[in-house]
């Protein structure tokens, strides 16, 4: 896991269950594998399947949603530390080419990432 700061990171949260259909795709052996494994699979994996151009970083992100608070995985864009990881915060096509990828429209967004001691 990478990204730790206390500024927002863009990022594409992920519902488990778009964990659970990349794992079930890519490596079609683990369909009976209980979701923990498949987790921990997809946070050592998924790198591998995302574009050359740049390397996302996976990070927990607290996402708010109608009063409530959603902790879950992301991928990260960028942070929010130098203007040239800013940059890919613009970068609409790999942007789409992850979405793709992972078969989420999820659109990215500015949240915060969760320190590494939180889980």
């Amino acid at each position: 896991m990478g990204l730790s700061t206390q500024l927002p990171g863009k990022n594409i949260p992920l519902h488990t269950e778009q964990i659970m259909r990349f794992i079930d795709k890519y490596y079609p052996e683990m369909v009976m594998v209980a979701g923990s494994e498949k987790i921990l699979k997809f946070m050592n994996s998924v790198q591998d399947y995302l574009p050359d151009a740049w390397k996302p970083e996976l990070a927990w992100v607290v996402v708010p949603m109608k009063g409530k608070v959603w902790h879950t995985l992301g991928i990260v864009i960028c942070g929010n530390r130098t203007d040239a990881e800013m940059a890919k915060s613009c970068d609409a096509e790999t942007i789409m080419e992850m979405q793709e990828i992972l078969e989420v429209k999820t659109s990215p967004g500015w949240y915060y990432v969760a320190p590494e001691d939180y889980y």
